[in-house]
């Protein structure tokens, strides 16, 4: 999607999002190159709604749900099967001319998808002896017989692949990227017609070192996945939440078209322990994964959604600053001055309660998110204009006459001259557009 600013009415300030065009130029890093993924992928994802309790029924009137609520025009048409569908501890790869383990029919369903505009993405537990060094086998399986659209490699381990660690943790550092590659030649080899996408369901970018103690991200990920984790499972916590998105600070540049950073699927909508997020955390979670170009893969039971929060998500201005390309991902202002507490990955806990979160956009234009994640009743939370810059580029063409357009309302803050500042409640966010800016009076 390309991000394009639309005329003035007044004094309010137009957004326009077109759901067709992108700009994906100049980027910070290679990354993939399958020809998918240029924007950061959109769809849903089984685990957070069902566990391992998904079924071929579930997964077909998820598909309708989403035709249904408007989400698949919106661009949300990756749907992806999690772990539970198959005991990969115990069975070997799926015989050629299976449809799938009993109670499923792959092939039907990705071709139901299919007639949908919809597709399907699989699970498999890379690390498990029934699937290790035999990526082939299944990657013949999955897309050359059932002809399905993607695939999440889990990192969890059996046997030789953690080196020497126990069973069900993560695999071991050096076999991550290895097996990672193998995937993705295997995947390239089979006879198909559609192209696949590609998850590593790791943490981070653990480099092949041959040590199991963190390191430092390599950049290894974004050049073999479409999309990678950047951190452990989600919950509907709203600390859990700034946790996950406190891993990518520092690292907006690993992401870019073709490979994006991914903090898990969204949990609007979902709960925990019976107690899901506030309307306010349920949009400034939202905002915190547009404004690091995210993917956004919903989690919860979309049949079952709330008028409130299928607004949320289907907000096009929030999408549009999402799927915006300008040369750089979005990161938190002065990373570098809160360092992680250990080498392979930032923690809520050494981050300030309040950041500023921004992202370039096209037109001279930028996004920005102000977070305060802490308590009591309201903090104040501010940047300069000229902060916006990325390797010495300013986003915005001036630091006077910038227009601010608050995204959920779509009102207009104001017009301001050398920066912004605003109060936001606790465990909320304020997520504006900056545009206009212009030196002349």
């Amino acid at each position: 999607s390309e991000f394009t600013m639309g005329q003035r009415a007044g004094w309010g300030v137009v957004v326009a999002v077109a759901l067709t065009t992108v700009d994906t130029g100049p980027r910070a890093v290679h990354a993939m190159d399958n020809g998918l993924a240029r924007t950061p992928p959109m769809g849903w994802s089984s685990w957070n709604a069902f566990g391992g309790a998904q079924s071929q029924e579930k997964m077909v009137t998820i598909g309708d749900a989403v035709v249904a609520t408007g989400l698949r025009d919106l661009g949300y048409v990756n749907l992806a099967i999690d772990g539970g569908w198959r005991s990969f501890m115990k069975e070997g790869p799926p015989p050629s001319g299976s449809v799938g383990p009993a109670g499923w029919d792959f092939k039907n369903l990705s071709k139901y998808y299919h007639s949908l505009g919809l597709k399907l993405g699989m699970y498999v537990t890379g690390g498990f002896e029934a699937v290790y060094q035999q990526e082939a086998a299944w990657a013949e399986v999955m897309f050359g017989e059932w002809d399905a659209d993607g695939v999440k490699v889990d990192h969890m381990c059996q046997g030789p692949s953690c080196g020497g660690g126990p069973e069900g943790h993560m695999m071991a550092p050096q076999f991550q990227q290895p097996t990672i590659e193998r995937w993705v030649a295997a995947i390239a080899a089979v006879n198909k017609t559609q192209e696949v996408l590609f998850q590593n369901c790791g943490i981070g970018c653990a480099p092949a070192t041959g040590s199991a103690q963190p390191q430092p991200w390599g950049d290894w990920c974004p050049k073999t996945a479409n999309m990678w984790r950047s951190g452990g499972d989600i919950n509907p916590l709203f600390s859990t939440i700034v946790g996950e998105v406190a891993n990518l600070a520092g690292r907006g540049h690993l992401s870019g078209p073709g490979g994006w950073a991914y903090p898990d699927s969204l949990e609007v909508g979902n709960q925990h322990k019976g107690v899901g997020l506030t309307p306010q955390q349920t949009r400034a979670h939202m905002a915190l994964w547009c404004i690091t170009s995210s993917p956004l893969i919903l989690g919860n039971d979309i049949r079952a959604m709330s008028p409130d929060d299928l607004a949320v998500v289907s907000n096009r201005v929030a999408i549009g600053v999402n799927q915006a390309w300008a040369g750089f991902a979005g990161d938190m202002l002065n990373a570098s001055l809160f360092p992680p507490v250990n080498a392979s990955k930032h923690n809520a806990t050494n981050l300030p309660k309040v950041s500023v979160w921004w992202k370039p956009l096209p037109n001279s234009s930028a996004a920005v998110v102000l977070l305060n994640s802490g308590g009591g009743n309201g903090s104040s939370v501010g940047f300069q204009f000229n902060e916006l810059a990325w390797e010495g580029e300013p986003a915005l063409a001036s630091s006077l006459g910038c227009h601010i357009q608050e995204v959920w309302s779509g009102d207009e803050v104001g017009v301001f001259n050398d920066g912004f500042s605003t109060t936001v409640n606790a465990t909320a966010a304020f997520f504006g557009v900056i545009s206009g800016c212009n030196a002349a009076p």
